[in-house]
């Protein structure tokens, strides 16, 4: 790096002009004497003549680096050593002639890093090596890594801004199945649902509009709210399956490519550091019409989510119409409305509050798929409880010892009851049918 800082300001020719100047006057007299031998004044002509080579053509600190490398690897006493110190002898000597080796320096540099990691040099060991080689190339091989790493970044950059397009627009969140005459504006359907958390999704009065408010993404602890009006074409739309998504929080810092020996700077992009998701963002509010509405919840997370499905939760609001909630393991508050409403609480288990006032005095109904022996009712102030109590039995069927073994004895089981339903209906006490 001396060596070619040096070749581009000129310090080098200034050094030879110095050294020359000082042999130069220091010779000068003794030069001039009539006693001197004509060959030792030959001599010392060309010894000038080899300082100025020294000092102008030769990378004098990349050298030493090259001597230090051999004789640590003659150190090792070892296979690998004695093969690394002959690449760093050749490389070494070939380095002397200057720039124009390098076509010959670079390939056996590269050898040499091959050989390191085909005998299973320690990680630490080959990112030394790399950046040996990296260090000592030449100018021009420094400008091509750059511009390697430079486009890395572009690409990078590129790939990280579709991202972010794609999670800006809101029809990557859901998709409209038709299931025979009834549409469903499913919200676990579309391309970039895994990402669609904290949704407030407000259905129209004709079926074929919506208001859909969401943060895209949250970068650098600032959300991006977005809130916009959903149109289904010719789709008619009632019913909505719950989505499951989670927002995306995004770190980022400056990632950046120098040239030549950090002087310059070629490239400068912000990118992503750190990409989590914000498991605040595991919630949905999902409004209907007056119309009769359906609400859909998954009953199990699809492969690769991060998070357990009991961690997700929903406010659900039917308002008119005679609307169905299909409730899944997700924590639910559902407000059924005016109309008949009906409450399916399925076996997978469930954590559901039911506000089924309303002033039509139209009754409302939970269909509950549990084992009746196993329920339990009970009251908390004005709200009624139901439980759903299951027996969990968990055996050891490890042996005791050997002696157990021959008797074919096994460890006790144990029988716990676990809570998989708990359904509350808020202030029942206050209704008039009470």
């Amino acid at each position: 790096s001396v060596y070619g800082v040096g070749g581009l300001s000129g310090l080098n020719y200034k050094l030879s002009t110095a050294a020359r100047k000082l042999l130069g006057n220091s010779f000068r007299p003794l030069m001039r004497s009539s006693r001197m031998p004509e060959k030792l004044r030959l001599g010392l002509k060309r010894a000038g003549g080899r300082l100025n080579l020294v000092t102008e053509s030769i990378p004098i600190v990349g050298t030493m680096f090259g001597l230090y490398g051999i004789v640590e690897d003659l150190k090792s006493h070892s296979l690998e050593g004695y093969v690394n110190a002959a690449f760093d002898i050749t490389i070494t000597i070939l380095s002397l002639f200057g720039p124009e080796t390098d076509i010959i320096t670079v390939p056996l540099m590269v050898a040499e890093s091959i050989f390191d990691m085909a005998f299973n040099k320690s990680q630490t060991d080959r990112q030394q090596k790399i950046l040996k080689i990296v260090k000592e190339f030449s100018p021009i091989g420094s400008t091509v890594l750059t511009l390697v790493k430079s486009y890395s970044l572009y690409a990078e950059s590129k790939k990280e801004a579709a991202l972010l397009s794609g999670l800006s627009d809101y029809k990557n969140y859901f998709k409209v199945v038709n299931n025979s005459l009834d549409p469903v504006l499913d919200f676990t359907k579309g391309e970039y649902s895994m990402y669609a958390g904290n949704l407030t999704f407000r259905l129209g009065e004709n079926g074929k509009t919506a208001r859909l408010s969401y943060v895209s993404s949250v970068i650098d602890d600032k959300p991006n709210y977005k809130s916009t009006e959903v149109s289904f074409g010719n789709s008619t739309v009632q019913h909505v399956g719950l989505g499951l998504g989670e927002t995306v929080q995004i770190k980022t810092k400056i990632f950046r490519s120098t040239l030549l020996f950090k002087m310059f700077t070629l490239a400068r992009q912000r990118l992503f550091d750190r990409i989590t998701g914000d498991q605040s963002s595991l919630h949905g509010t999902y409004y209907g019409n007056a119309k009769n509405n359906k609400f859909y919840a998954l009953q199990s997370l699809p492969k690769g989510y991060p998070f357990s499905i009991n961690q997700y939760s929903y406010e659900l609001f039917g308002l008119g119409g005679d609307d169905r909630f299909f409730l899944g393991p997700q924590r639910v508050h559902a407000h059924g409305g005016l109309g008949e409403d009906t409450y399916f609480v399925q076996q997978n288990g469930s954590n559901v509050t039911i506000d089924s006032y309303a002033v039509d005095g139209i009754e409302d109904h939970i269909v509950l798929h549990a084992d009746f022996g196993l329920t339990e009712y009970s009251r908390e102030g004005n709200s009624v409880i139901i439980s759903v109590k299951q027996a969990v039995t968990e055996c050891n069927l490890s042996k005791r010892d050997k002696s157990d073994l021959a008797n074919d004895k096994l460890q006790p089981c144990t029988v716990d009851e676990t809570v998989t339903h708990r359904i509350i209906l808020e202030d029942w006490f206050k209704g008039i049918p009470y």
